[in-house]
């Protein structure tokens, strides 16, 4: 009796423990990095000095994939390139792709930006193929890349550095990309109405200077250096931005 009662309380004490103390992260598994104190200057992409290599211009996509259950169709304008239509109910996930070829050199033009519109509740992807000597095509995407199985949240600008992207999909320099396909996806028993319009996709180039005053830059970057340890049991995480900003009381300005 004895032995059942210790037993019990021991599984209480337990479970308080895995309760109070699951899900903590000690405070030297995280490292903080004040960037403002760094001695190396930030650098600025000024936007007089970005030259796109390949504009979207909307036309010879074509559905290519498309699971049973989804009915949809492209069209598209000089302005943007509407994916729509109806998934219906199913046990199983459904997606549907479009695809189109063209021929982009990333090693010049590597700064991928893209402006989408894609309805809440279903996911998308823009994925990117290459082709070898011989015609023989080979993908330049992977399952881990930030523009795979994103959610639908209406408007989204994303702006990418395709060479590394290329690198991390290959592991191999990958100078040409041959095919583009965008796509949707939705998750079972989730019948909706969708439209995924594309307004831009644009690869570009620019030059990288220190920052001045009075220029006018569409990124800012932060040389972390040397300054994470060199640790390799480090991994990056998350950055927290944050910015002050001194007006004088009326003046307009936008983030």
């Amino acid at each position: 009796m004895w032995v059942g009662i210790i037993l019990v309380v021991f599984a209480i004490l337990g479970s308080a423990l895995t309760l109070s103390l699951g899900g903590k992260v000690g405070h030297p598994s995280i490292q903080i990095v004040d960037a403002s104190n760094y001695a190396s200057p930030l650098y600025g992409e000024l936007r007089s000095n970005v030259t796109v290599g390949y504009s979207e211009n909307f036309v010879g996509w074509g559905i290519y994939q498309t699971s049973p259950i989804i009915h949809a169709q492209n069209t598209s304008s000089s302005e943007h390139l509407i994916l729509g239509g109806t998934i219906q109910n199913a046990s199983a996930p459904s997606s549907i792709a479009i695809l189109k070829r063209a021929t982009v050199d990333i090693v010049t033009y590597p700064i991928l930006e893209a402006e989408l519109n894609v309805t809440a509740g279903i996911s998308y992807g823009i994925r990117f193929f290459g082709q070898y000597p011989n015609g023989t095509q080979f993908n330049v995407w992977y399952d881990g890349s930030p523009l795979d199985h994103r959610r639908g949240n209406g408007f989204e600008t994303i702006r990418v550095n395709m060479l590394q992207e290329a690198f991390q999909a290959t592991g191999r320099s990958v100078r040409t990309l041959t095919g583009l396909e965008i796509y949707i996806e939705s998750r079972a028993n989730n019948p909706t109405n969708f439209v995924l319009e594309l307004r831009k996709l644009d690869f570009s180039g620019g030059m990288f200077n220190p920052i001045v005053n009075n220029e006018d830059y569409r990124a800012v970057y932060i040389d972390l250096g040397n300054n994470l340890g060199g640790n390799i049991s480090w991994s990056l995480n998350r950055i927290q931005l944050g910015a002050t900003i001194s007006a004088t009381p009326s003046t307009p300005f936008a983030l």
